[in-house]
């Protein structure tokens, strides 16, 4: 690592301990920051002649593989949309707002861990996005963190389990808590929350779904990774015709 990326860092630290230092809650700072970069996302998104050429050249696409809230893992073949750049991203963009795509262009939209950072006031326009772009017989698979699995196991006292998908954590409290605190979790589903805000887009064919299976073994792309393998919420709805 070179000396400047050293220096880049020390300096970063040492603002962020001069922050809790003086008594101004780093959360709240980091809770700005994102809402500031949000804004510069909108407006992004009227202004910047390379971000509205994108937009119109996933507009045209049909038959498209979404994957919503990509973070760093891209898939190859799928168009990668989220919030923040990173390599090989598609597009850029505030996932709370419209999607650039043409009505029913989608074939399979995947998002996991992602749907548990958007307000809850808003789930019903994303969800209604999901269904607007969607194809008849498209499906989007959605996997969040599940409120049933903590709270069962917090009032089991199932320590073990709880803390598997949280590793850091060492009580059925400090897991609960993790789940709706940390991160910027703004809201923990359970199935049937979910199903009536899907319901509301206007989805019908809802169900309950496995980590790591399906109905639909194309729209799969689960991490499989040790910490989403339990405490996973998987729910699939497809768009019927109407």
């Amino acid at each position: 690592m070179s000396q400047s990326v050293t220096e880049g860092f020390n300096v970063k630290g040492r603002i962020k301990e001069w922050i809790i230092d003086s008594g101004v809650r780093f959360s709240i700072l980091q809770e700005l920051r994102h809402e500031l970069h949000l804004i510069g996302l909108r407006l992004r998104k009227r202004f910047d002649p390379r971000h509205r050429r994108t937009a119109r050249r996933l507009y045209a696409q049909s038959e498209v593989m979404l994957h919503f809230g990509c973070g760093s893992r891209i898939l190859p073949g799928w168009v990668n949309l989220d919030a923040y750049h990173c390599e090989g991203i598609s597009l850029e963009l505030d996932l709370q707002g419209d999607l650039p795509f043409g009505n029913g262009s989608v074939r399979w939209l995947f998002t996991e861990h992602v749907l548990e950072h958007i307000d809850r006031s808003v789930i019903g326009k994303v969800f209604s996005e999901f269904h607007r772009v969607l194809a008849i017989g498209g499906v989007a698979r959605i996997l969040v963190p599940d409120l049933n699995f903590y709270c069962t196991k917090y009032l089991d006292g199932d320590v073990e389990t709880i803390t598997t998908p949280l590793p850091d954590m060492h009580t059925t409290a400090d897991a609960v808590n993790s789940v709706f605190n940390d991160h910027f979790h703004r809201f923990i589903y359970d199935f049937d929350t979910m199903k009536i805000e899907l319901e509301k887009a206007g989805f019908s064919d809802i169900v309950c779904s496995k980590y790591g299976e399906s109905r639909h073994r194309e729209v799969i792309m689960d991490s499989n990774t040790k910490s989403r393998r339990i405490g996973t919420l998987c729910v699939e709805a497809t768009r019927t015709g109407e």
